[in-house]
């Protein structure tokens, strides 16, 4: 009865992971915030960590872990003497699938999807004169991206992911055990 839900998972699967845990840093350009136009933003910075699951599901494996980041994006409104400046932390929760039939040991290709928090703090000074106020946010983060890395040495890599998180393209090292 449940056998066409369960034949692409196989809990027995002969082929061994390529890793079982990975940790990655990673800075990320490309804000996907875009709070104005000419706000400048500092490169986000994010750690993942993530555990591969035994089971193989069809030519790859689900990966299950969490991403934390930060970044900060700065509007100076210039003649107008105003100024904005936001910083934002993120907590996700992040799920992988990782192909890997039919690459070979040094490369993971991979797909990724986020769920969690983003918590913005935003402050705001309309003139040199004028008393700064302070505005807190928290707000559901929905990410998706995919992403390679590519291991130089056994246990580390260089790695890049593109898509929708605190950036639009990351970068960065990783290690895997």
């Amino acid at each position: 009865m449940f056998a066409p839900f369960f034949c692409g998972i196989n809990a027995a699967s002969a082929q061994a992971p390529k890793f079982k845990q990975a940790l990655q840093l990673g800075v990320g350009f490309g804000s996907t915030l875009g709070y104005a136009g000419g706000y400048k933003a500092t490169p986000a910075l994010s750690l993942a960590y993530e555990h591969l699951l035994p089971m193989q599901t069809g030519p790859g494996r689900i990966g299950v872990g969490a991403i934390v980041g930060i970044q900060s994006e700065k509007y100076d409104g210039g003649v107008a003497g105003y100024e904005s400046k936001w910083n934002n932390s993120l907590v996700a929760l992040r799920g992988t699938w990782h192909l890997e039939k039919y690459l070979p040991e040094e490369l993971d290709v991979y797909g990724a999807a986020q769920l969690g928090l983003r918590f913005e703090k935003n402050k705001f000074k309309a003139s040199a004169s004028s008393a700064e106020t302070t505005d807190k946010n928290t707000r559901v983060h929905a990410g998706l991206l995919v992403g390679a890395r590519y291991f130089f040495v056994p246990q580390f890599a260089a790695f890049s992911e593109v898509g929708y998180d605190l950036s639009i393209i990351k970068i960065g090292i990783a290690g895997r055990f």
